[in-house]
Order: structure tokens, then sequence, then C-alpha cells
């Protein structure tokens, strides 16, 4: 089982922990998009690559096409987020961003006080204790 989850890499395997594996991976993943296919290939938008690379490991057992992949590099935010010491008021740039992008936002600060949500037109802005909403992500 500990293979199936640190690779058949030897550096990973041996050290048998996954943050181990986790920082390996990341290196190794960097290393041949970065430099390996950059040296090897003409190709120029590297930064497209890297996230087509992060992206296609979603796309096991879907039918893909060009076209929606395509969509997919696109870039296109699936959500907004700011962060602010203290200040719980949204910044203008993030009222406008979100008012045009039509996305979530959220603006997390550094203090407690649970959530709230502030309306921006259509769309709404949740303001969230940095630690708390944090401490939600998987």
């Amino acid at each position: 089982m500990m293979l199936a989850t640190m690779s058949g890499f030897p550096d990973p395997y041996l050290t048998g922990r996954e943050a181990s594996y986790r920082r390996w991976s990341n290196t190794y993943s960097q290393q041949l998009i970065r430099e390996d296919i950059r040296d090897l290939t003409n190709i120029q938008a590297i930064g497209e690559l890297e996230t087509l690379y992060y992206l296609l490991p979603s796309k096991v057992g879907r039918s893909i096409s060009v076209p929606s992949l395509g969509r997919d590099l696109k870039n296109e935010p699936l959500l907004l987020i700011e962060a602010k010491r203290a200040d719980p008021q949204p910044s203008p740039a993030l009222l406008k961003f979100q008012k045009t992008l039509k996305v979530p936002a959220v603006q997390l600060i550094n203090r407690s006080g649970g959530y709230r949500l502030l309306s921006n037109d259509d769309q709404s802005i949740l303001i969230a204790s940095s630690w708390q909403w944090l401490s939600m992500l998987p």
C-alpha cells in the first residue's frame, strides 16, 4: 500500500512520510516542466503547460477534447480571495472584479469574529476569519 501512495521512486518511498513525498513530487513536477520539457521542446508558454500538467489528473476517466482543455486553460478564476489584517470592508478592486467576473469572493481577515455575507449586486462576498476559513479547506 505504501508503494501506491509514495510512488515507486526511491527518495519518497524510503522516507515513508507523506510530507516528504509531497515536497519531492512538487520539486519533480516543477523540474520536469520548467527545465526538462522547456529544454527539449520549443514551447514558449511554460505557465500554460504547467496548468495543463496539474489539470490532467482531474480528467482521468472522463472523455477529453482539445476544445474543452482550451477552455480550461483560459485561466478564468473560480474564486476571488482578498486577505487583510483587520479591515472588514472589501476593497473597491475586489468589488469591481467580482462584478466583472461574476465569481464568488472571499475576504479573509486576521482576527476572530465568525462569518458574514456582504451583498455586491447579484453576488455575495464572504467575510471570514482567515484561520477559520483556511482550516475548512481539504
